[in-house]
């Protein structure tokens, strides 16, 4: 008697999954929600003090976030994020090492392989923002992109935050990548937005590079026939649209449930999400297929 394997299983089926056509179909969602919350935050957010009637929250117009407990050292926003993405860096390194050899993961793993050093880094960037607005508050500035950005000390910071923070970010989406290869683009990007992108859109311009990046190497796979093509850009949609309730709804409610540390670990928990979920279908189609193969 013939026995089926997974593989021959899941290569019958290849025709009738909805994988692609879901997958497509949420990359172009995402990335046409980016694009649009990108023109309209270049169109109308404006330092708070230009336009009291932006369609755009006045307090997320002062800082490019929406930052709660702002004038309490080590307490904000930005100290929140690096506290969780501390720990959420640990828990997703937890679960990609629990999981990542088990059979039927080749295909997802480059997904989540950078990601807990990813994570790490975008909490170490807050962290670094925070101390820039510690220092603006010590100098009695009121936004925090008020202060000098032009001395050789800054550039140099900013430079290898942005080398630090994109370095990972970029490898998780382009694993295939040389090291070499990675760092070109990691240093273009971070001069590219020191030089052309004013602080008050940086949250805007980081989250158009990432969503570009990740949506266009998914949307430009040749096998996109497998549950991790669908259910990657499904459970990360809401990603894009949580800046929406940040930078228009901070001080109404979004502020009070800690501001932006709701956008960062929700990317950790986001991933960790669908990486379980592949694993949890990988394992049901091995049982599935050894109770056929009997």
């Amino acid at each position: 008697m013939c026995k089926l394997t997974p593989n021959s299983l899941n290569a019958a089926n290849e025709k009738t999954t909805p994988y692609k056509k879901v997958g497509d179909f949420f990359h172009v969602l995402t990335l046409a929600n980016i694009f649009t919350y990108a023109f309209l935050v270049l169109r109308f957010a404006k330092p708070s003090n230009e336009n009291s009637n932006s369609m755009f929250d006045e307090q997320w117009r002062s800082q490019g976030f929406c930052v709660m407990n702002l004038e309490e050292p080590y307490w904000n926003s930005h100290d929140l994020c690096l506290y969780a993405d501390t720990l959420a860096a640990v828990g997703v390194a937890a679960i990609y090492l629990a999981l990542h050899k088990s059979p039927g993961m080749e295909k997802i793993n480059p997904l989540m392989k950078w990601q807990s050093l990813s994570v790490l880094t975008h909490g170490i960037a807050h962290g670094v923002i925070s101390y820039h607005l510690r220092q603006a508050r010590e100098q009695g500035k009121v936004n925090i992109w008020e202060q000098a950005n032009d001395s050789p000390n800054n550039l140099y910071s900013k430079l290898f935050v942005g080398l630090v923070f994109w370095f990972p970010m970029i490898k998780s989406f382009l694993d295939h990548l040389s090291l070499v290869a990675i760092f070109g683009m990691s240093l273009l990007v971070t001069v590219v937005g020191h030089v052309f992108v004013p602080d008050l859109f940086g949250f805007m311009y980081v989250q158009t590079v990432i969503g570009i990046m990740f949506a266009f190497q998914q949307l430009l796979q040749k096998d996109k026939n497998h549950f991790a093509y669908m259910i990657f850009p499904v459970i990360t949609f809401p990603l894009s649209i949580i800046p929406w309730f940040e930078s228009m709804a901070c001080s109404s409610w979004f502020m009070q449930y800690g501001g932006h540390v709701l956008y960062d670990i929700s990317i950790p928990f986001s991933l960790c999400a669908a990486y379980l979920l592949c694993w949890l279908k990988e394992r049901s189609s091995l049982v599935k297929g050894g109770k056929k193969s009997n």
